[in-house]
């Protein structure tokens, strides 16, 4: 193996370290990968999987869910995927749209000039236009 992929079920358990017995056969095993020099790649679902759990199973606010899974992407045992949401100007946006909503746009981006939305916060990221209803939406 040149590289491996981790489940969100992984980065769960290296994240919250919880339950303690994954989470050491997890970190075992990474090292077992990293010292072979196997890359670690980690992708965009499964940050986007990681952080709706992280909020739903472990009550973390949504900031905090989001540093945390770029604290865990920007240390130097993993990679993500090519072409991946962080970093993007999609992702640094100060648009209030959810991180779901900002990989839909970013992937957009990458094979379309734009997207179509009624979603507010969504259409202020990057390649954003909103539909208007008849009513004027608000």
């Amino acid at each position: 193996m040149k590289r491996v992929g981790l489940d969100t079920s992984v980065v769960l358990r290296l994240l919250v370290g919880e339950p303690a017995q994954q989470h050491l056969a997890a970190l075992e095993y990474l090292q077992v990968l990293l010292a072979k020099k196997v890359k670690i790649v980690v992708s965009d679902l499964v940050l986007l999987e990681a952080y709706f759990a992280l909020q739903n199973s472990y009550s973390m606010p949504k900031a905090e869910a989001i540093k945390a899974l770029e604290r865990f992407v920007g240390s130097t045992h993993f990679e993500t995927e090519p072409d991946s949401i962080l970093g993007s100007d999609v992702f640094q946006s100060s648009a209030k749209a959810g991180l779901g909503d900002r990989l839909i746009a970013h992937r957009y981006l990458q094979c379309a000039d734009g997207f179509l939305t009624f979603d507010k916060a969504m259409s202020r990221l990057p390649g954003g236009h909103t539909i208007l209803t008849q009513q004027g939406d608000s």
